[in-house]
């Protein structure tokens, strides 16, 4: 029978340089923040052009189209707190 082992040294900590180097180097996290940029330039001319294009295009008043825009983004809030209870049920978060 084997004795008992002895305990695993922990590995020394990294330097600030070292770690910073590794996150930069990391592409998951450029991926992400790349579609991080994505999402805002999208949300960005969402918000700024909807009124317009509804108002304009459309027909509608300027007051009526700025509804459309609320409801977006509340249906936007209301999707992601949904989503979020999902994931921690499916997960057991």
């Amino acid at each position: 029978a084997a004795g008992p082992k002895a305990p695993v040294a922990a590995s020394p900590p990294r330097s600030g340089a070292s770690l910073v180097s590794s996150v930069l180097m990391n592409w998951s996290l450029w991926a992400m923040a790349a579609c991080y940029f994505c999402i805002g330039v999208i949300r960005s001319c969402l918000a700024d052009w909807t009124p317009i294009f509804l108002a304009e295009e459309k027909g509608m008043g300027m007051e009526v189209a700025s509804r459309c825009l609320c409801a977006f983004e509340f249906g936007g809030f209301l999707g992601s707190v949904l989503a979020g209870r999902a994931s921690d049920s499916v997960f057991a978060g």
